[in-house]
């Protein structure tokens, strides 16, 4: 099963993306009347708080979840596609859903998971949130109690190091724990794939390419959005991206390629 959806990426124009079993699930059970969570990422300036530094910035979220999933379908679409149709049991899956997910939608879900945590004020609410944590011992104990076990650690290793980057994805495992009484094995399953990636387990070599493949597309997503407000001009043209990806996927993708190591520099830049 999948659902067309089409978004218009200011500069772009329309922009298709295909949502496969998974991630139809995923989203609706995420954008239900309870939880609202699409509509809530369409509120949420991409640039957090640095939107007063450049007046006129106005992206939101849901544009830069968006075109992950359009690059991840241009992808799929491809004969050497990096396996992304083939089925893994990895995390589980959706009750409701006959098969286990491919990586296409492993990699789909992974996109909202890893953005829904996020507040108004993106990284600066992180950093936030971290520093109550961190100095409040009676709410650093009420919010591990409301996170998964194996979480545990995971919190304590970013409050250590004070790591607001990744708090997000601690804020989706404590919302994904409220949502279980409503949930056909959504929760597990997402709950699962997140902390698999938060972790980066390395038990096998697929799991090692999920999240490097993952992290490729969320750079160029990311730099493709955010060069238009770089202190140093520059800027990726999304419909070259697009219109290319037959002859040049490959490069954009795989690790250790001119391309790859230029977007590392780009985004060091943006940083």
């Amino acid at each position: 099963m999948t659902r067309t959806l089409i978004y218009n990426i200011p500069g772009n124009g329309n922009i298709k993306a295909l949502l496969f079993d998974h991630t139809i699930k995923t989203y609706d059970f995420l954008n239900s009347e309870h939880y609202n969570h699409i509509k809530y990422l369409k509120n949420i300036n991409q640039l957090g708080r640095l939107r007063y530094v450049y007046p006129g910035a106005h992206h939101n979220r849901y544009e830069y979840v968006y075109l992950q999933w359009a690059f991840i379908t241009e992808l799929v679409k491809q004969k050497d596609n990096f396996g992304l149709g083939t089925q893994r049991n990895f995390y589980g899956k959706i009750n409701s859903c006959s098969k286990y997910p491919t990586t296409g939608e492993l990699l789909q879900c992974l996109v909202l998971l890893t953005n829904i945590g996020y507040s108004e004020a993106t990284f600066a609410g992180n950093r936030a949130w971290l520093h109550s944590i961190k100095n409040n011992n009676e709410l650093r104990r009420t919010f591990k109690q409301g996170l998964p076990k194996e979480a545990y650690g995971i919190l304590e290793e970013i409050i250590e190091s004070f790591d607001f980057y990744r708090f997000q994805h601690l804020i989706t495992l404590f919302l994904l724990q409220r949502y279980r009484r409503r949930d056909d094995g959504e929760v597990d399953f997402l709950t699962n794939l997140l902390i698999g990636y938060i972790k980066k387990e390395d038990d096998s070599i697929h799991k090692i390419k999920l999240w490097d493949l993952f992290n490729n597309i969320r750079k160029i997503s990311f730099l493709t959005l955010d060069s238009l407000y770089s202190p140093v001009p520059f800027s990726l043209r999304l419909s070259s991206i697009i219109l290319s990806f037959d002859e040049y996927y490959k490069d954009m993708i795989l690790k250790k390629t001119g391309y790859t190591q230029a977007l590392i520099e780009l985004e060091s830049v943006l940083q």
